[in-house]
C-alpha cells in the first residue's frame, strides 16, 4: 500500500468537530449582537408613555420628563445619559424608565408658570394634579406605589440618580 496521504475516519471526525464548534461560535456571537441592538435605546419617544400611564408603576420606576422642542448641548448631554441608562436597564434587568414629552399637547398641563397656581410634585398619585415650573424640565421622577415618591432636576442631580441606579446593579 502506497504511504500518501490517507484520510482515516478520526481526521473526517475531528474535522467536522472543529467546523461544528466554529459554526456555533459563529451563531453564538450573532444571537448576542441581535440581543444587544434589540436591548438599546436609542430615541426618547421608544420609550414614551402617556400620561396616565406615568404614574401606574407600584415598584421603583423611573419617569423622565423633557421638551422635545429644546435643542441645547445641555438637553442633549441629558439625553444621552438617560438613552444610555435605559439601554442599561434593559439588558440587566434594572429600574425601568419611561419618558414623557411635556411639548405634547395632551400632556401640556403638567407645566404651569402661573403664580397663582401650587407647584406639586411629590406625593402626587394623579397625573392630573401634578404642576411643575417649566425651569424643573426636564426632570427626573421617581414613582413607587404608584405615586412620585421624590424627584430630581438638572444635570448632575439626574446623572447621580441613574449612575448611583446603575452601581447598585454591578
Amino acid at each position: 500500500m502506497a504511504k500518501g496521504n490517507r484520510i482515516t475516519h478520526k481526521a473526517i471526525l475531528f474535522w467536522i468537530a472543529i467546523i461544528a464548534i466554529t459554526l456555533g461560535l459563529v451563531i453564538a456571537i450573532i444571537a448576542n449582537q441581535v440581543h444587544l441592538a434589540k436591548t438599546k435605546v436609542d430615541d426618547l419617544k421608544e420609550l414614551e408613555v402617556t400620561k396616565e400611564e406615568m404614574l401606574d408603576y407600584s415598584t421603583k420606576t423611573y419617569v423622565f420628563l423633557y421638551d422635545s422642542s429644546v435643542d441645547t448641548d445641555y438637553f442633549h448631554e441629558i439625553e444621552k445619559f438617560v438613552l444610555n441608562y435605559a439601554t442599561k436597564a434593559n439588558r440587566e434587568n434594572g429600574v425601568k424608565i419611561y419618558t414623557l414629552d411635556v411639548t405634547k399637547e395632551e400632556n401640556t398641563f403638567l407645566v404651569n408658570d402661573h403664580e397663582e397656581v401650587v407647584e406639586k410634585i411629590n406625593s402626587v398619585s394623579d397625573y392630573e394634579y401634578i404642576r411643575i415650573r417649566s425651569k424643573r424640565i426636564p426632570i427626573l421622577l421617581v414613582v413607587e406605589n404608584r405615586r412620585v415618591t421624590y424627584y430630581k432636576d438638572g444635570l448632575n442631580s439626574i446623572k447621580q440618580e441613574l449612575q448611583t441606579e446603575i452601581d447598585k446593579e454591578k
